[in-house]
């Protein structure tokens, strides 16, 4: 199809394609110098390319500005406002996309501090066309919008990836030093040396992964451990707080009781009861 700045095409997706497709309900080109949305919350995702001029669009508190034959890729659930200015001549390509498996992909640029996501690459008007093309054939226009927009976020999506792997590798190294060093860990300068990072940045990053502190976390393990050996063994309260390298027994009994809710001696009653 030819590039027309007068093409609008609206679309209510039946109920299969909204339960297992990618679905587009708008998709068109617009010129108008007054074009202006400001919407609270919209079902939907939105892909912009700029082709003239300029688009602006505020979102997050932060205003871009969209030209050059960039695009731009926005959640439309959260507040959002984009606009051209009367003193300009623009035009945008646009199409609106929603379904389960982009969704995903955008809740996680969302969590990452990724949305709106604008960048440049060749040949997008040219797909964008295509996609024109397809109006009203559900599963052509899902294989399409899948695959464009995977091309296209395959950056950001990468860095999510690498990311995440790092976060994993961080936690298996750290959870199985604590396993292996359980009975003898005493000081968070073991760990960050072992981490090969300094002490408070190690404290940064463990808490940034696992949510507590070192010491609460460790605290938590050697706990778990102290409840096996409580139903195990006959080791006195004193014997398996210096087991466990705790500072003495009462500050073992009294962490003991902050995470299980009971004494050991009580624990074990319990359960051996």
């Amino acid at each position: 199809m030819k590039k027309d700045n007068t093409f609008r095409y609206f679309y209510t997706p039946t109920n299969f394609a909204e339960k297992n497709l990618l679905v587009c309900d708008g998709m068109g080109c617009e010129t108008k110098p007054n074009f202006f949305i400001d919407r609270g919350s919209y079902n939907n995702h939105l892909l912009m390319l700029c082709t003239k001029g300029t688009i602006y669009v505020e979102q997050f508190s932060k205003k871009h500005s969209i030209n050059d034959n960039k695009f731009i890729i926005l959640d439309l659930r959260y507040p959002h406002k984009y606009y051209f200015k009367k003193s300009e001549s623009s035009e945008i390509l646009w199409f609106h996309f929603r379904g389960v498996p982009i969704t995903n992909i955008l809740d996680s640029l969302h969590n990452n501090n990724l949305l709106p996501y604008i960048s440049k690459t060749e040949n997008i008007e040219k797909e964008i066309e295509k996609l024109f093309n397809l109006k009203g054939q559900e599963l052509e226009i899902s294989n399409k919008i899948y695959s464009m927009l995977t091309t296209l976020l395959k950056s950001p999506i990468e860095k999510i990836a690498n990311k995440n792997n790092e976060q994993t590798l961080f936690q298996e190294k750290v959870e199985q030093y604590i396993q292996n060093n359980i009975y003898s860990i005493t000081s968070l300068s073991e760990l960050s040396k072992y981490m090969n990072l300094s002490e408070g940045h190690f404290c940064r990053v463990f808490k940034k992964e696992f949510n507590t502190r070192p010491f609460n976390y460790i605290n938590k393990v050697k706990i778990e451990l102290a409840k096996q050996i409580l139903l195990n063994t006959n080791d006195t309260m004193s014997e398996l707080s210096t087991k466990l390298n705790f500072y003495d027994q009462s500050y073992f009994i009294k962490i003991f009781k902050n995470i299980v809710g009971c004494t050991p001696k009580q624990y074990r009653v319990n359960k051996m009861n």
